[in-house]
Protein backbone atom coordinates (compact mmCIF):
# COMPACT_ATOMS: atom_id res chain seq x y z
CA UNK A 1 0.00 0.00 0.00
CA UNK A 2 1.06 3.56 -0.25
CA UNK A 3 2.70 5.80 1.80
CA UNK A 4 -0.70 7.84 1.94
CA UNK A 5 -2.89 4.91 2.79
CA UNK A 6 -0.37 3.98 5.88
CA UNK A 7 -0.69 7.45 6.85
CA UNK A 8 -4.28 7.56 7.07
CA UNK A 9 -4.19 4.31 8.61
CA UNK A 10 -1.32 3.55 11.07
CA UNK A 11 0.32 6.90 11.90
CA UNK A 12 0.49 7.02 15.67
CA UNK A 13 0.38 11.03 15.66
CA UNK A 14 -1.71 11.94 12.22
CA UNK A 15 -3.24 15.25 12.14
CA UNK A 16 -6.75 16.09 12.74
CA UNK A 17 -8.37 15.67 9.45
CA UNK A 18 -6.90 12.56 9.58
CA UNK A 19 -7.94 11.35 13.22
CA UNK A 20 -11.75 12.21 11.84
CA UNK A 21 -11.29 10.13 8.68
CA UNK A 22 -10.42 7.47 10.72
CA UNK A 23 -13.09 7.92 12.94
CA UNK A 24 -15.58 7.54 10.18
CA UNK A 25 -13.92 4.13 8.82
CA UNK A 26 -14.14 3.03 12.42
CA UNK A 27 -17.79 3.83 12.72
CA UNK A 28 -18.12 1.50 9.13
CA UNK A 29 -17.83 -1.30 10.71
CA UNK A 30 -20.89 -0.32 13.53
CA UNK A 31 -22.86 0.69 10.21
CA UNK A 32 -22.53 -3.32 8.09
CA UNK A 33 -23.27 -4.99 11.19
CA UNK A 34 -26.50 -3.50 11.72
CA UNK A 35 -29.33 -4.92 10.37
CA UNK A 36 -31.80 -2.31 11.12
CA UNK A 37 -29.66 -0.53 8.02
CA UNK A 38 -30.41 -0.31 4.56
CA UNK A 39 -28.94 -2.93 2.25
CA UNK A 40 -27.25 0.30 0.47
CA UNK A 41 -26.22 1.96 3.61
CA UNK A 42 -24.20 -1.55 4.37
CA UNK A 43 -22.62 -2.17 1.58
CA UNK A 44 -21.53 1.05 1.13
CA UNK A 45 -19.82 0.87 4.70
CA UNK A 46 -18.38 -2.84 3.64
CA UNK A 47 -16.59 -0.60 0.49
CA UNK A 48 -15.17 1.94 3.53
CA UNK A 49 -13.89 -0.91 5.73
CA UNK A 50 -12.26 -2.07 3.27
CA UNK A 51 -9.55 0.95 3.55
CA UNK A 52 -8.74 0.04 6.80
CA UNK A 53 -5.84 -3.19 7.59
CA UNK A 54 -7.01 -6.20 6.92
CA UNK A 55 -6.43 -7.47 10.72
CA UNK A 56 -7.98 -4.60 12.46
CA UNK A 57 -11.14 -5.96 10.12
CA UNK A 58 -11.19 -9.54 10.09
CA UNK A 59 -13.37 -10.35 13.04
CA UNK A 60 -15.83 -8.14 11.50
CA UNK A 61 -15.77 -8.73 8.02
CA UNK A 62 -16.13 -12.48 9.14
CA UNK A 63 -19.20 -11.92 11.07
CA UNK A 64 -21.10 -10.55 8.45
CA UNK A 65 -20.82 -14.03 6.16
CA UNK A 66 -22.70 -15.82 8.76
CA UNK A 67 -25.88 -17.03 8.30
CA UNK A 68 -28.65 -14.86 8.28
CA UNK A 69 -27.07 -12.22 6.18
CA UNK A 70 -28.30 -11.25 2.56
CA UNK A 71 -26.55 -12.73 -0.28
CA UNK A 72 -25.87 -9.50 -1.76
CA UNK A 73 -24.18 -8.10 1.37
CA UNK A 74 -22.23 -10.88 1.93
CA UNK A 75 -21.05 -10.63 -1.51
CA UNK A 76 -19.80 -7.55 -0.77
CA UNK A 77 -17.68 -8.68 1.74
CA UNK A 78 -16.44 -10.98 -0.24
CA UNK A 79 -15.52 -8.75 -3.17
CA UNK A 80 -13.55 -6.56 -0.19
CA UNK A 81 -11.52 -9.25 1.34
CA UNK A 82 -10.96 -10.58 -2.41
CA UNK A 83 -8.80 -6.86 -3.00
CA UNK A 84 -6.51 -7.51 0.58
CA UNK A 85 -2.68 -8.62 -0.23
CA UNK A 86 -2.77 -10.31 3.22
CA UNK A 87 -2.51 -13.96 2.74
CA UNK A 88 -4.67 -14.97 5.74
CA UNK A 89 -7.39 -14.42 3.43
CA UNK A 90 -7.40 -17.02 1.60
CA UNK A 91 -7.13 -19.22 3.94
CA UNK A 92 -10.14 -17.41 5.80
CA UNK A 93 -12.22 -17.43 2.21
CA UNK A 94 -11.35 -21.30 1.53
CA UNK A 95 -12.65 -22.63 4.72
CA UNK A 96 -16.39 -20.55 4.31
CA UNK A 97 -16.88 -22.16 0.75
CA UNK A 98 -18.01 -25.20 1.79
CA UNK A 99 -20.55 -22.98 3.85
CA UNK A 100 -21.51 -20.84 1.52
CA UNK A 101 -24.65 -20.82 -1.04
CA UNK A 102 -24.14 -21.40 -4.78
CA UNK A 103 -24.71 -17.73 -5.37
CA UNK A 104 -22.40 -16.43 -2.20
CA UNK A 105 -20.16 -19.47 -3.28
CA UNK A 106 -19.37 -18.13 -6.97
CA UNK A 107 -18.51 -14.67 -5.56
CA UNK A 108 -15.65 -16.60 -2.89
CA UNK A 109 -14.25 -17.99 -5.82
CA UNK A 110 -14.09 -15.00 -7.62
CA UNK A 111 -12.28 -13.13 -4.35
CA UNK A 112 -9.91 -16.04 -4.70
CA UNK A 113 -8.98 -15.05 -8.03
CA UNK A 114 -8.49 -11.38 -7.95
CA UNK A 115 -5.06 -11.66 -7.08
CA UNK A 116 -2.57 -14.29 -9.27
CA UNK A 117 -0.46 -14.94 -5.95
CA UNK A 118 -3.34 -16.67 -4.43
CA UNK A 119 -3.05 -19.39 -7.14
CA UNK A 120 -0.65 -21.52 -5.60
CA UNK A 121 -2.78 -21.29 -2.43
CA UNK A 122 -6.19 -22.67 -4.16
CA UNK A 123 -4.08 -25.52 -5.81
CA UNK A 124 -3.20 -26.89 -1.96
CA UNK A 125 -6.85 -26.37 -1.06
CA UNK A 126 -7.56 -28.35 -4.30
CA UNK A 127 -4.98 -30.83 -3.47
CA UNK A 128 -5.88 -31.35 0.24
CA UNK A 129 -9.66 -31.18 -0.21
CA UNK A 130 -10.27 -28.04 1.52
CA UNK A 131 -11.36 -26.73 -2.08
CA UNK A 132 -14.15 -28.66 -4.34
CA UNK A 133 -12.39 -28.58 -7.88
CA UNK A 134 -16.41 -28.10 -9.21
CA UNK A 135 -16.42 -25.07 -7.53
CA UNK A 136 -13.79 -23.36 -9.85
CA UNK A 137 -15.32 -22.23 -13.05
CA UNK A 138 -14.13 -22.87 -16.75
CA UNK A 139 -12.22 -19.26 -16.99
CA UNK A 140 -10.86 -19.76 -13.47
CA UNK A 141 -9.56 -23.21 -14.32
CA UNK A 142 -8.38 -21.82 -17.93
CA UNK A 143 -6.46 -19.11 -16.16
CA UNK A 144 -4.74 -21.86 -13.53
CA UNK A 145 -4.24 -23.95 -16.56
CA UNK A 146 -2.23 -21.12 -18.68
CA UNK A 147 -0.22 -19.95 -15.84
CA UNK A 148 2.69 -18.13 -16.93
CA UNK A 149 4.09 -20.20 -13.79
CA UNK A 150 5.15 -23.85 -15.81
CA UNK A 151 4.95 -25.35 -12.62
CA UNK A 152 1.72 -23.95 -11.42
CA UNK A 153 0.27 -24.57 -14.72
CA UNK A 154 1.21 -28.32 -14.81
CA UNK A 155 0.06 -28.66 -11.31
CA UNK A 156 -3.02 -27.23 -12.37
CA UNK A 157 -3.72 -29.01 -15.25
CA UNK A 158 -3.15 -32.19 -13.00
CA UNK A 159 -5.51 -31.00 -10.28
CA UNK A 160 -8.08 -29.49 -12.40
CA UNK A 161 -8.41 -31.19 -15.82
CA UNK A 162 -9.31 -35.24 -15.16
CA UNK A 163 -12.44 -35.75 -13.72
CA UNK A 164 -14.06 -32.41 -14.03
CA UNK A 165 -17.25 -33.71 -14.73
CA UNK A 166 -17.32 -36.02 -11.58
CA UNK A 167 -16.60 -32.73 -9.80
CA UNK A 168 -19.03 -30.74 -10.96
CA UNK A 169 -21.87 -33.59 -10.53
CA UNK A 170 -20.76 -33.32 -6.75
CA UNK A 171 -21.35 -30.10 -6.28
CA UNK A 172 -24.62 -30.74 -8.36
CA UNK A 173 -25.55 -33.39 -5.67
CA UNK A 174 -24.59 -31.28 -2.43
CA UNK A 175 -27.04 -28.87 -3.57
CA UNK A 176 -29.75 -31.43 -4.77
CA UNK A 177 -31.55 -31.58 -1.39
CA UNK A 178 -31.86 -27.97 -1.56
CA UNK A 179 -33.20 -28.28 -4.82
CA UNK A 180 -36.09 -30.61 -4.41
Amino acid sequence: RSATYRRLTTDPNPPPGVVRFRAVLEQALGFAEDSSRSLAERQDAVSLIGLLPFASVRDGLTSLLGGGERDDLQKSVLGVLGLYRDEAVTGLVVGLVPRLGPGVRTAAMDALFVRRERYPWILDAVESGDLNPGDLNAIQIQRMCLNKDAAQAARAVRLLSPGRKNERSKVIQDYRSSLI
